[in-house]
């Protein structure tokens, strides 16, 4: 079987849901990340936003592996030059 690595977006919810449930079970702290879940609305502005980024591995349509999403924050410029 193969494993296929999607990058999600703001029409995948319910792999959202699912990547958080794989959070909790990888950090055995599920109650952390699904007792108090965001809402769909929020999750869709995140998925769609442009400094957030969600990977999961997927077989057959399920959610093996995930990554940490990342938050991306602009660079900063100044004056001088590029902030690092």
């Amino acid at each position: 079987m193969s494993i296929d690595i999607r990058r999600l977006t703001p029409t995948d919810i319910p792999l959202m849901y699912a990547l958080l449930k794989t959070f909790g079970e990888g950090f055995n702290d599920a109650d952390t990340y699904t007792a108090n879940c965001p809402s769909e609305d929020y999750l869709r502005r995140l998925l769609d936003g442009d400094t957030f980024i969600a990977l999961a591995a997927l077989k057959n349509g399920a959610v093996v592996m995930d990554s940490t999403p990342l938050r991306l924050e602009p660079a900063t410029i100044r004056p001088e030059g590029p902030g690092l």
